[in-house]
């Protein structure tokens, strides 16, 4: 639900402002404080998904968001809003969490990876249409419409698996949680530097993403008056170069190395956040040209996270559930507060925050860079 959960969000964000008379800022909290709720209901789930199974996790984490639904679609207020977007945050992740496990429980080798190629095409469909959606739903029935909308999928989707979804962690193979042994396993694996630097460019990178995000519902529909049916339109766009570029960067990865396709990536997202802040600060943008500058962040981010994914976890070979949790977690909260940094910085800087960003999070990668050997603890 999570992807859709985010697509789909877009396109109301300046009528929410409108209805609760809210600041843009109120209204990019609440994309922070799902993004936030889900980064850390990430560390969780997974032991919780290990000590009670696998369904209990996925069906408790539906109804969660299903309550989240329900009161963003009666949200009377900003602050509601909020409590809704936190409850959708941490419901949405119980499904992401437990899945993974599911299918590793299920498949081994070349099953588990089809499994999780096909679920990857079903991650990047909802992205595409998730904005077109959306836009339909707010110009026909409102915001409240995307709520229902998002709502009615859950239900059907907790009802299909209260009655197909087998549990498949066997209760001899259940463990106790032991919330000190994991806080000390996190602690060791962020005090790796091999981990630490590409995982920082992929928080920050993250974060410049979400910025965007968050901005781009009030930079394209209420200042450039774009129809949020026509803004559902245009995101797909960036999903396309996105997917074109991953492609790209899956042919070219033998050839060239992970790390000519992440530099070369850096580029192409410095180039394209340098072009969307000039545009912003010399106040010479239009669609097409905001667009363009997206597509060259899109690529650039596509072309950096697979070179930083595998980077960050080559030195726990064999090992990596756990620092894969760290990974999303870190990510996540990333993105979370990157979608603040608009209303952090104002408007004098609007357009800053991401080339900073992708800054910081090369100079990480950079200066972090020594030799991994596979983690021994």
């Amino acid at each position: 639900m999570s992807p859709l959960t985010l697509a789909m969000y877009g396109p109301s964000m300046p009528a929410m402002a409108t209805a609760f008379a809210a600041t843009k800022g109120a209204v990019q909290a609440t994309l922070t404080a799902y993004l936030v709720a889900f980064a850390l209901a990430q560390l969780a789930y997974g032991p919780l998904a290990d000590r009670y199974g696998r369904r209990p996790v996925v069906l408790a984490g539906l109804v969660i968001y299903l309550s989240g639904c329900l009161v963003g679609g009666l949200a009377q207020s900003i602050e509601q809003m909020l409590v809704a977007r936190v409850l959708e945050g941490i419901g949405a992740c119980g499904g992401s969490a437990a899945s993974r496990a599911f299918v590793q429980d299920r498949f081994q080798g070349r099953a588990a990876a089809r499994v999780f190629s096909l679920t990857g095409i079903a991650l990047a469909i909802a992205p595409a249409v998730g904005p077109a959606l959306a836009g339909l739903l707010q110009r026909d029935h409102g915001w409240q419409g995307i709520f229902v909308a998002l709502g009615a999928t859950a239900a059907l989707l907790l009802l299909v698996l209260w009655l197909v979804m087998p549990e498949t962690l066997p209760a001899a193979d259940r463990r106790a949680l032991r919330p000190g042994a994991a806080a000390r396993a996190y602690a060791g694996i962020l005090g790796r530097g091999a981990f630490l630097g590409p995982a920082l460019l992929l928080a920050l990178s993250g974060a410049g993403t979400y910025y965007y995000v968050a901005l781009a519902p009030f930079l394209l529909i209420r200042q450039l008056g774009v129809a949020p049916e026509d803004f559902g339109l245009l995101m797909p766009l960036l999903m396309l170069g996105y997917l074109a570029a991953s492609a790209l960067a899956a042919l070219l990865v033998k050839r060239t190395g992970s790390e000519v396709l992440l530099a070369t990536g850096l580029l192409a997202g410095l180039l394209g956040a340098l072009l969307l802040c000039l545009l912003l600060q010399l106040g010479g943008g239009n669609v097409p040209r905001i667009m363009a500058a997206l597509v060259f962040w899109m690529v650039g981010i596509a072309l950096v996270t697979p070179g930083a994914t595998a980077a960050a976890l080559a030195p726990f070979a064999g090992r990596t559930g756990r620092a894969a949790a760290t990974l999303g977690f870190l990510q996540m909260l990333g993105s979370g507060l990157g979608a603040l940094a608009d209303w952090a910085t104002g408007p004098g800087a609007v357009g800053l925050a991401p080339l900073l960003f992708l800054l910081l999070g090369a100079l990480a990668w950079h200066l972090m860079r020594p030799g991994a050997r596979p983690a021994t603890a």
